[in-house]
């Protein structure tokens, strides 16, 4: 019989007993077992001998006893090495650091250690200037929590052009291993919903919001959801009472706000000039805190907000002080306009700020869209603006007949 006979003070349950009992003696008796105990509860003395079977597959072991070292060494090595592993993170303050294909910059470590990970719920919008790396900051905010398992289920929402990237970035320097939804992976899963089948999901924002896509992202949860290029999530107040119009990008990131402990949007561009536009962004991540304008402020001028983070380029910089980015100058260069030029520029400029003024009156933004581009052209040169002239006056003829 090669069944390890339970040691003294082990606390077995089984139906034998009347409840948990504590070993006195375990001995074999042919190809049985006779275990002598004393019941935890009721203090009672059991003598029962029972079958090898009946031992294995009806007694179960709720507490070891007496502790022996019996056992294979190199089972215990693996055993203490995995444990270490997994405390690892309380002796090493940047550990995804050590063990990620990574070497951060000294404001990613700042975001991710002092601005991020000591928040005890992230509700959080990272805002840093276009090429600071927040997809390595974002990665090492997920293997830190996925190490302290704080977070098992993840979801990644960008652009349709960046999901690869991600998808390659988490697997490459993070050792992530996350699966892509497409239209066609979520219809042929036949009688399973995919967002519940996986715990690390990048996915097309725009595919989310797709009517037989959506209800199926309803249904789950996350520990922590990271929206890319979250100036996208926009939402726009008419007036200071007016009706609020939310885009279904929006929408949809107030479901998911509401469905996962862990809120992480990025941007490089999170203000668009309109204060209160920028207010319902913010309000994703707690709509308490970003009630009103006002509260907008007193969260954003403390000066480590836990909302907010944004860095400049000029800001950022090597462990020697060495700028990242080669430093940016603009000027204005002049130069003058022939008489015929002039005057194109001056018939331009006005109908743009007339008709500028007359969508901004009707609420369309594309037509103003449009007349930004046309001051574009007319700065290019003339054949461009005439060409452009002349396109948006023949379809205004044309819709006119």
């Amino acid at each position: 019989m090669n069944i390890a006979l339970p040691q003294p003070d082990t606390v077995l349950s089984g139906p034998f007993w009347s409840g948990p009992v504590r070993v006195l003696r375990a001995a074999a008796s042919g190809p049985s077992i006779r275990i002598e105990a004393v019941g935890l509860s009721d203090n009672q003395y059991y003598d029962r001998t029972l079958t090898a079977d009946q031992f294995q597959s009806l007694v179960k072991e709720e507490q070891g006893g007496t502790f022996t070292f019996d056992a294979d060494p190199r089972l215990f090595r693996l055993a203490t090495e995995a444990l270490r592993i997994h405390l690892a993170h309380a002796f090493d303050p940047q550990f995804a650091v050590s063990v990620s294909q990574v070497d951060p910059l000294p404001h990613q470590l700042d975001a991710v250690y002092k601005h991020l990970l000591p928040l005890p719920r992230i509700r959080f919008l990272l805002a840093d200037d276009p090429g600071a790396g927040k997809t390595i900051m974002a990665g090492l905010l997920m293997r830190e929590l996925i190490q302290r398992q704080d977070v098992r289920r993840i979801l990644v929402l960008c652009p349709k052009a960046l999901t690869d990237q991600w998808r390659r970035e988490m697997w490459e320097r993070f050792r992530e291993r996350f699966t892509l939804l497409t239209g066609e992976s979520i219809s042929g899963a036949y009688g399973v919903n995919a967002w519940l089948e996986n715990d690390r999901v990048v996915a097309s924002l725009d595919l989310a919001l797709q009517e037989h896509i959506l209800p199926g992202l309803e249904q789950a949860t996350w520990d922590l959801v990271v929206f890319d290029e979250a100036h996208k999530l926009a939402a726009y107040r008419f007036g200071p009472r007016g009706k609020i119009d939310k885009t279904k990008r929006y929408m949809l990131a107030e479901k998911l706000a509401t469905r996962t402990k862990h809120l992480l949007l990025m941007t490089a561009t999170p203000h668009k000039g309109d204060d209160e536009n920028f207010r319902l962004l913010m309000a994703l991540l707690d709509d308490k805190v970003f009630a009103s304008l006002k509260g907008l402020r007193s969260a954003l001028d403390q000066d480590q907000s836990p909302y907010f983070l944004r860095r400049m380029k000029e800001a950022m910089r090597h462990f020697d002080g060495r700028p990242i980015f080669l430093p940016r100058h603009v000027d204005t260069i002049g130069y003058p306009l022939d008489p015929h030029e002039q005057d194109l520029y001056d018939a331009v400029t006005h109908y743009v700020a007339t008709g500028l003024e007359q969508a901004e009156s009707n609420r369309n933004r594309n037509v103003g869209l449009a007349l930004t581009i046309l001051q574009r052209r007319l700065a290019s040169s003339l054949y461009a603006i005439t060409r452009s002239l002349g396109l948006e006056f023949g379809q205004t003829s044309a819709r006119r007949c």
